[in-house]
């Protein structure tokens, strides 16, 4: 236990801010492990609303200080790529057809010099 009253005073600030801290890590963390939960289910709406509320519970993280630039950009990077991927996979599985048929002139051109 300090004597001094400053620092007395600066044990106190250390403890509400690691208070502060831990909070907003755990809110941080929450909301991004409740966006991949959401992927899992397939929900798109769902998904949309859970991702905005990490995203901004990872900005906040940061502005705070709790966190660092490039580690939420990593966070947010891994969840957006998630989010791509399980989107890319619900539109695949609804519009197949179609799109092997398409030709580009550069192909067709090939293959008419190819049969002669």
């Amino acid at each position: 236990m300090p004597n001094i009253k400053s620092a007395q005073k600066r044990m106190r600030q250390n403890t509400s801010r690691y208070r502060e801290n831990l909070n907003a890590k755990r809110a941080m963390r929450q909301a991004i492990k409740d966006s991949y939960d959401a992927i899992a289910t397939g929900q798109q709406q769902q998904v949309r609303e859970h991702a905005k509320t990490a995203q901004k519970a990872i900005d906040k993280a940061v502005k705070k200080g709790v966190i660092k630039k490039n580690t939420a950009a990593r966070k947010k990077s891994r969840l957006n790529r998630q989010l791509e991927q399980a989107f890319a996979s619900t539109t695949k599985t609804k519009s197949t057809s179609g799109s092997s048929q398409k030709q580009t002139a550069g192909s067709k051109e090939r293959e008419a010099s190819s049969r002669k």
